[in-house]
């Protein structure tokens, strides 16, 4: 069957106890998981059956992890080799229900009383049998191409056609499933017999086997109560001659043991000097500490200095660029009024030649004016005055010279 389950390669009782102490489900399976401690519980002999003077309590629903913590408690109580069967219904019941109460996977406070534990035992015994023949049947009817995922539909399908109910205890299936009990219910309606099969000497019986061809490896069946019992009290006549061997054997260890101490107290010795070069070297070690500690300080005195240089280098270069910025202003500044300058010159310059331009123009017409001047005064017929004479004579003067 499915090779993830944990039960599946134990070869007894003893090993399933133990692989159910640090195994968790498989996550394929939508249960929570469960451990529990030793099979070993107080074994009270109060009964159920006495009447309660209790209140009756409110009905609490069965989880899927009370039930797979009730399973673990029958199998752990009813496979005691020790007690056995050696005791009565109150009391087994009493011990199942001790054993549920202590388990950490049971919400702390919670208890069930011990007919509670026997009636959903009971319930699920039923129904996990019934389910055990429908997965016979299932089982009977596979072909090559189905898988167990298959088989274990094809017998949810056969119980509810036979029984008209869903089987909702598929957890408590997969727990026992493995178990010598159920094993051989499921292999005696596969062989068409409900005869149980004899063992031989812990070896599985043909029942067993034929479930083993379909992919599960049953437990051998738990030793006697008388074989549990005697085993402890029996000596065998070789014991005396173990106990001497184990003597002597001893006194050779403590010879061993003696020359051993005498090594050790010799690489103690060494040990303790070098214990002391040790601590010589700590101490040097911690001198150098301190003095590295000190250049560690006087090292963070002139990185402070250095930083504190630095901001004000830093200050220092800020102001330089505003005065760079303030000379680039003035520069611009300057720049702006050369050229005012040299267009004020060019303008200079051209009134200066409009300016001899109309001196020149001036001279002309002065020239002019003194030439038709002087001509009006040669041509004048009438005799001249002192000052025409003088003037004609100064614009005569003034003609030749130029």
């Amino acid at each position: 069957m499915d090779s993830s389950n944990p039960f599946s390669q134990t070869s007894n009782f003893v090993d399933l106890l133990n692989s159910q102490q640090n195994t968790d489900f498989p996550e394929t399976y939508p249960y929570a998981s469960f451990s529990h401690g030793s099979s070993q519980l107080p074994r009270q002999t109060s009964s159920f059956c006495e009447v309660s003077t209790i209140a009756r309590r409110e009905r609490k629903k069965w989880t899927v992890t009370d039930d797979l913590v009730l399973i673990s408690a029958w199998l752990n109580t009813s496979k005691d080799p020790v007690v056995g069967n050696e005791q009565k219904a109150c009391a087994f019941w009493q011990r199942i229900a001790v054993y549920f109460a202590a388990s950490p996977k049971v919400e702390r406070g919670e208890t069930r009383e011990a007919i509670q534990c026997k009636q959903r035992w009971q319930k699920m015994n039923d129904l996990v049998c019934k389910f055990c023949g429908a997965y016979a049947a299932a089982t009977r009817q596979k072909t090559s191409c189905q898988n167990e995922a298959d088989t274990v539909k094809l017998a949810h399908g056969i119980f509810y056609n036979d029984h008209k109910i869903k089987f909702n205890l598929h957890h408590a299936w997969e727990e026992l499933r493995n178990d010598q009990k159920w094993c051989e219910i499921a292999s005696s309606k596969i062989d068409g017999s409900g005869k149980k099969r004899k063992y031989d000497d812990g070896a599985q019986s043909e029942s067993s086997q034929a479930t083993s061809n379909l992919g599960d490896q049953p437990t051998n069946r738990p030793p006697g109560v008388k074989a549990a019992k005697g085993a402890s009290g029996k000596r065998s006549i070789a014991d005396h001659q173990a106990v001497t061997h184990f003597q002597t054997m001893c006194s050779i260890k403590e010879k061993d043991l003696a020359v051993k101490e005498k090594d050790l107290a010799v690489k103690e010795k060494d040990l303790a000097v070098k214990e002391k070069d040790l601590a010589v070297k700590e101490k040097d070690l911690a001198v150098k500490e301190k003095d590295l500690a000190v250049k560690e300080k006087d090292l963070a005195v002139k990185e402070k200095d250095l930083a504190v240089k630095e901001k004000d280098l830093a200050v220092k270069e800020k102001d330089l660029a505003v005065k760079e910025k303030d000379l680039a202003v003035k520069e611009k500044d300057l720049a702006v009024k050369e050229k005012d300058l040299a267009v004020k010159e060019k303008d200079l310059a051209v009134k200066e030649k409009d300016l001899a331009v109309k001196e020149k123009d001036l001279a002309v017409k002065e020239r002019v004016s003194k030439m038709s001047l002087l001509d009006s005064l040669i041509s004048k017929k009438d005799s001249l005055s002192e000052a025409e004479k003088a003037l004609k004579q100064k614009l005569l003067t003034e003609m030749l010279s130029n």
